[in-house]
This record gives C-alpha cells, structure tokens and sequence, in this order.
C-alpha cells in the first residue's frame, strides 16, 4: 500500500484542489487499488480508489489509504499535509534550471535539442508540485514551452532540434511565468533563465 501523491509534508492553500493517489496489491489477491479507503484525521472519510480531488478544511491533516484483503487484513500508509489560508505566507521561487543537449546523428547531419529542468521549492526548500511554469526559447531556436511540476517540484522544457549548429552556437531558457493557486512567485530571488552553448 502506497500513497504516490501529494508528498508528505506538502502545503496547500485554502481552497486549492488537492490530487490524491496510490496504489495498493495484495500476492494472493492482485490489485486492490480500487477498494482503497481514504480518511483525514480532520475531515474524516474523503475518497476511495486509486485517485480522486478534493478540497480539504484549513489545517494539518494525517492521511491515510487503506485497504483490505479478502482474509482481513488490513495495509495502510499516511503522510502529513496542511491546508492553511494564509498564502501571503507561501512563496515559491525557481531554485535551479539546469541544461544539456541531447545530440542525435543521421549520416553527415547532428540534430541538437536543448533540454532545460527546471526546479521550483517553497521558501523552505522543499520542492513544489502543481505548479505551472512558462517559458521561452531564444538562439538556436524560438519555441515556447510550458508545463507543471510534478511531486519532486520539477518540469522539463525541450527546444526545437537544431540541424549542424555551428560551434559556438547558444540555447537559451528563459522563464516568462510561474504560478500557482494561493502561492507568491518571488521572482526577485528566483533563476531566471540559463544557456548552454555548443
């Protein structure tokens, strides 16, 4: 029995849809994800399966997946979340972009892409999932690209493929927008764009 999702120890604003999921398996009955049973030490019952939304009162709530087996017995596993509705107090920042290439060869040709992941925390440290990120391509190629973070607070932006670029030739990454519902961007102490060059 696992829960994949929110990480343990995530935050949340007051209103802000929470994303649960897990799994559970059993070696004589198979998959019993679908009988999970999902209750908060606050709010009670909140959900069964493998995953469901939900928003969730102001507070530390312990979560708990549980299931049982055809024999009775029970498996279960929880982490700690907090709801609270003082999001002032919530800030989030881009705490690394970090690039390489991916080089693929076809005869006399080399095709590079640029691949940019991008790592966004809290002002803690501790990286931040949902959020969405934004950002744009300049150099080599002009493309744009977005996406959200998922549990370990990251996203990965991939350029345009760039035929036979000449040497010296520059990738750059620039983060135009990150946001996330009851959160702060503080961009002013954030990473802002990074360049690889071949």
């Amino acid at each position: 029995m696992t829960i994949t999702s929110p990480a343990d120890g995530s935050t949340f604003a007051s209103g802000e849809t929470i994303t649960f999921t897990g799994s559970a398996n059993d070696n004589e009955d198979g998959n019993l994800t679908a009988k999970l049973a999902w209750t908060s030490s606050i709010g009670g019952d909140i959900g069964t399966g493998g995953s469901f939304s939900k928003n969730l009162s102001e507070g530390t709530h312990t979560i708990t997946a549980a299931v049982t087996d055809l024999g009775g017995k029970t498996g279960s596993d929880s982490i700690v979340i907090t709801v609270s509705s003082t999001s002032s107090t919530y800030k989030m920042k881009v705490e690394s972009i970090n690039l390489k290439f991916n080089i693929n060869t076809a005869g006399p040709n080399r095709f590079y892409t640029a691949m940019a992941t991008i790592k966004v925390v809290d002002s803690n440290g501790n990286p931040l999932g949902g959020v969405s990120v934004s950002g744009s391509w300049s150099g080599a190629t002009t493309d744009t690209d977005s996406g959200t973070t998922d549990n370990n607070g990251q996203v990965i932006f991939q350029s345009d493929r760039v035929k036979n670029p000449a040497s010296g030739t520059t990738f750059t990454i620039k983060i135009d927008s990150v946001s996330k519902i009851g959160w702060e961007y503080d961009s002013s102490s954030s990473e802002k764009s990074d360049s690889i060059s071949v």
